[in-house]
């Protein structure tokens, strides 16, 4: 399967964009989640660390990724 990334109207800073995702992911995955799911989560989530600048400050908390994850689309 393949798990696109959201559309932003603006890249501020990639810098964190990778930490971001793959701490979801591995987060999601101790969840018990899917790796459908937490690869969705974690596209969400390394998508939305693109949108401020810096790293830590910049990664999104859960309640950022719940509101965009429907903007998510895999394809098989």
């Amino acid at each position: 399967f393949r798990v696109n990334a959201l559309l932003l109207d603006d890249v501020v800073d990639t810098t964190g964009a990778g930490d971001a995702y793959c701490g979801t992911l591995a987060a999601c995955l101790y969840e018990g989640r899917s790796l459908e799911d937490s690869a969705s989560r974690a596209s969400a989530a390394g998508s939305l660390a693109c949108m401020k600048k810096g790293t830590i400050s910049a990664f999104a908390y859960q309640g950022d990724v719940e509101e965009r994850l429907g903007e998510i689309k895999i394809t098989r």
